[in-house]
């Protein structure tokens, strides 16, 4: 198996606990057989299994004029479904993700149509604090999976003696695609991927999703917690995070209030 992702750092971020003890970096060929043992999920090997059976994609299906699923993609999917077998239960897991086995076959398009629909099947049986809880998990996993974009985060408060002293900071000269605002003791964080790099969302998950769509805001909850868990670090102590709107759902751009 060759772990081939263009944005995931090592294994064991894709469902913490569960995957791979050893770092491996992206890249890196892994005996099939040593990571089914070292795997304690079902759902992971299944995901395995898909990724050894499956060729590796092209950038671009000629066929179809479409970008290809990148077949690491497997690996958020199989942690959506672990996370709902989890907190909402079998019933709920088997009827959200109906279709992911063949997630690997899609296109980036299909795949990113699929998730759109799974997630609206999640917001009809799933009740909303679970719903929360569930996609908390996959955030928290993102953070797992991009921890050098947090620790690059974190490095930069470091420079800083005060919270107070790196907001004005970021405030004037805020990270590219982002900005602050103060009122009070709530911040407003604004993310723009359109202005970042032309995407509606950081997530390539959602990178097939037609621009006059919108997807279900329930899905970036994962946002939230990957964002809590950034100014968590900020504040070294625990913050409240509401999702507040976002591009994939209809806005201009995602807005985050922190409660500090």
């Amino acid at each position: 198996m060759t772990v081939c992702g263009r944005y995931w750092e090592y294994t064991e971020a894709y469902v913490p606990g569960y995957a791979c003890e050893s770092l491996i970096p992206v890249g890196a060929t892994v005996r099939p057989e040593l990571a089914r043992e070292r795997t304690a999920s079902d759902g992971v090997r299944q995901a395995l299994m898909l990724l050894e059976s499956t060729a590796v994609p092209q950038v671009l299906s000629p066929a179809k004029g479409e970008m290809s699923m990148p077949k690491e993609f497997v690996y958020p999917i199989a942690d959506l479904g672990l996370a709902i077998g989890d907190l909402a239960g079998e019933e709920a897991r088997a009827m959200v993700m109906e279709g992911s086995e063949r997630i690997a076959d899609l296109s980036l398009q299909e795949a990113s149509a699929w998730l759109k629909e799974a997630i609206a099947r999640l917001d009809a049986v799933v009740d909303e604090p679970t719903r929360v809880k569930i996609m908390e998990r996959l955030g928290l996993n993102c953070a797992e999976m991009n921890k050098s974009h947090v620790e690059q985060a974190l490095a930069r408060r470091s420079q800083f003696a005060s919270l107070d002293e790196f907001l004005q900071a970021e405030e004037k000269t805020p990270s590219p695609g982002t900005r602050l605002i103060r009122e009070g003791d709530v911040i407003y964080q604004y993310y723009d991927p359109l202005a970042a790099f032309h995407r509606r969302c950081f997530c390539s998950l959602w990178w097939g999703l037609p621009d006059e769509e919108n997807a279900p805001l329930t899905w970036c909850q994962c946002s939230r917690a990957f964002v809590a868990k950034v100014w968590e670090g900020y504040a070294g102590r625990p913050v409240r995070v509401e999702l507040v709107e976002s591009c994939i759902s209809g806005a201009k751009q995602c807005k985050f209030a922190i409660h500090l």
